[in-house]
């Protein structure tokens, strides 16, 4: 994944540390009971920070990114963040809240994120509803929508409402678009953003080698998700 995705050629530009942890079995318990339920990530996840507090200073900050489930897994993170350790700022891709983490999200305080969704996703479903994998066959639960997931932000983050869109395409032949739009009016310190990647399928904008489009859809090149979330992760940086 971080051939395609060039997490490791970013972050070494910017100087920071990358940790590219595995869930057990290639998924991540994101508050879905049909997802590894019984398996306590989130400890996991503590454990992994606490090791690495001797390669960084307290007041580093930590940032989350994570694509389909582990993106749901990163609005899990968010949410409990009363029991993990602080965090700056999130980025997820094609990952919509599932319907009981969304009842019970909870987070200590406002957080910053920065959320990215395809509205022709053939398995993140952009109206929400059930998840049955990239064949049809599984039961992976049940999400809301992706306007109803980065709503639940806005009030979390007590925003008053979005900012009017903007929308890239300056590759037309790429079958796709982006509507950029912005939270305003946020808790202090809080920057918020919702990308919508008209005719966008299951997968990382801008990133090679992709699965066969037949089972996850058009991935737009519009823009470098990479690129664009660590600049996002910049902007909020102390």
């Amino acid at each position: 994944m971080d051939q395609r995705l060039q997490l490791s050629k970013e972050t070494a530009i910017r100087k920071m540390i990358l940790v590219l942890p595995n869930g057990v079995d290639k998924n991540w318990n994101d508050g879905r009971p049909e997802i590894n339920a019984d398996i306590d990530d989130v400890a996991f996840v503590e454990q992994i920070l606490e090791g690495l507090a001797s390669l960084r200073s307290p007041k580093t900050p930590v940032f989350l990114l994570g694509l389909s489930n582990g993106g749901q897994f990163v609005f899990r993170l968010a949410c409990e963040r009363g029991r993990t350790q602080a965090f700056q700022a999130f980025a997820t891709v094609v990952s919509n809240f599932g319907e009981d983490l969304a009842k019970r999200c909870q987070p200590s305080s406002p957080l910053s994120g920065f959320v990215i969704f395809g509205d022709q996703d053939p398995i993140m479903p952009f109206h929400g509803g059930p998840i049955k994998g990239p064949l049809g066959l599984k039961n992976r639960g049940r999400v809301i929508s992706a306007d109803e997931t980065a709503d639940l932000w806005l009030r979390l983050n007590r925003c008053q409402s979005w900012s009017s869109p903007e929308i890239l395409d300056q590759k037309p032949d790429d079958e796709t678009s982006v509507k950029k739009a912005e939270a305003v009016n946020c808790s202090p310190g809080v920057i918020f953003q919702k990308w919508v990647i008209h005719g966008g399928g299951h997968g990382f904008p801008g990133a090679t080698g992709s699965l066969p489009r037949r089972f996850v859809g058009t991935i737009s090149h519009e823009f470098s998700a990479t690129n664009e979330i660590f600049n996002f992760f910049q902007r909020t940086s102390p």
